[in-house]
């Protein structure tokens, strides 16, 4: 069993060479369409499968999606326990595992300890900001009061939510963002949007991500992946490539004019 609750997920390249990490636990990110969200999905999902391959734990996680907009979870036959598409599967996937959460708190454990019983659970939910633009207010309660349980207590029962939105709206990731130990902005439309994502200050620090160039043909799609991320605790900023393709070494060129 694994008590390692400080398990970092390999996720890309930084600019200098060296593996970026994101810290096994809540994580978002925020990019326009085309900026590469899809990638750091699925590089997540497998970082987190190789992670525990190599503590000796395949296979000791299991997978939940949520995806409004039929997108990134349509279309899958495996790999997933139940993904939620329209409005009462997403609150049933959300609800389903707060009484999962619930059962393993009563089972005292101090720290969560996975298992192959005791699996970790990630919950991956594409087109976060969907939540708050229902005009459902039943429903748009129903899904703050199971995510705010699951972003707030779920981490020590072993369950970790993956949150990807186009946007860096206030008012729907604003009320969350802390709970986010792993925060990437990838392109995004504004100096605010920055902010918002990746907390006060981000800009003055160094931050640019609205300033990444779409991904195009011009540039052979060089700035999809690209990002500013923060992992861990504090603003600690870095420069990041991601991409679900491996590690492979990446040129000057490839990270396009930002920063």
């Amino acid at each position: 069993m694994s008590n390692r609750m400080s398990s970092l997920v390999p996720l890309g390249l930084t600019d200098t060479g060296t593996v970026f990490y994101a810290v096994f636990s809540h994580l978002l990110v925020v990019g326009q369409t085309g900026s590469g969200k899809g990638s750091v999905i699925w590089a997540f999902i497998m970082g987190v499968e190789r992670m525990l391959a190599g503590q000796n734990e395949a296979g000791w996680v299991r997978f939940y999606g949520v995806d409004p907009k039929r997108a990134e979870l349509s279309g899958l036959r495996y790999g997933f326990e139940c993904i939620g598409f329209d409005a009462d599967e997403q609150l049933d996937v959300l609800n389903e595992l707060v009484g999962i959460m619930r059962q393993r708190q009563r089972l005292g454990m101090r720290s969560f300890v996975a298992s192959a019983e005791l699996p970790w659970l990630v919950l991956v939910v594409d087109e976060f900001n969907s939540f708050e633009s229902s005009a459902d207010a039943k429903w748009k309660k129903e899904v703050k009061a199971a995510l705010s349980a699951l972003l707030s207590q779920g981490r020590s029962a072993g369950i970790v939510v993956l949150a990807a939105a186009q946007q860096g709206q206030r008012e729907a990731i604003g009320p969350y963002r802390d709970h986010f130990v792993t925060r990437i902005a990838l392109r995004v439309g504004s100096r605010v949007e920055t902010d918002v994502i990746l907390g006060a200050g981000a800009v003055e620090h160094g931050a640019l991500p609205h300033e990444i160039p779409p991904a195009s043909v011009s540039n052979n799609y060089r700035t999809a992946g690209v990002s500013r991320a923060s992992s861990g605790s504090g603003l600690r900023l870095c420069r990041t490539r991601i991409s679900e393709s491996g590690m492979s070494p990446i040129k000057g060129k490839d990270w396009g004019d930002e920063g």
